[in-house]
C-alpha cells in the first residue's frame, strides 16, 4: 500500500475519495490472490484487518515518576489494550554473549573489537 496519512485514519468517514482509491488500488492485487470479492465493504474491512496484524507501535516511556501515572490514567487503553515489556538493566555478560553471537563473524579491526566486545 501506498502511504496513507494514519490522521485520516481514525474515523471511517474521515476517509475521503483519494485516500479511498489509494488503499483499493493498493489492495487489489493481495484481494485478488486471496480470491476477495472487490466491494467497497471488502475493500475496507480487509484494509483494517491487515492495518490491525501489521501496524506495529512501540512506546517506551519511564515507569518512574507521576508522568506515567497520569498518562495511564488519561489513556486506560495504555493498560488494557497493549503488551507490556518490563526491560531491566542486562548484566554485562549477557550484553557480550549477544554481541558476541550477531557480532563474532564480522571480521573488525582490532580497536573496533575492543570497542564493542570490552
Amino acid at each position: 500500500l501506498s502511504p496513507v496519512c494514519l490522521g485520516s485514519l481514525r474515523r471511517a468517514a474521515s476517509i475521503n475519495a483519494e485516500y479511498m482509491g489509494q488503499i483499493k488500488d493498493g489492495l487489489t492485487p493481495y484481494m485478488k490472490e486471496e480470491n476477495i470479492p472487490m466491494s467497497s465493504d471488502n475493500v475496507w474491512s480487509t484494509f483494517v484487518n491487515r492495518v490491525r496484524n501489521k501496524l506495529h507501535i512501540v512506546l517506551c516511556m519511564s515507569p518512574v515518576g507521576d508522568a506515567f501515572r497520569v498518562r495511564c490514567r488519561m489513556f486506560p487503553s495504555l493498560i488494557n489494550c497493549t503488551t507490556i515489556d518490563w526491560f531491566d538493566k542486562w548484566p554485562r555478560e549477557a550484553l557480550l554473549s549477544v554481541a558476541n553471537r550477531f557480532l563474532g563473524d564480522l571480521d573488525l579491526e582490532e580497536e573496533e573489537s575492543r570497542t564493542v566486545f570490552g
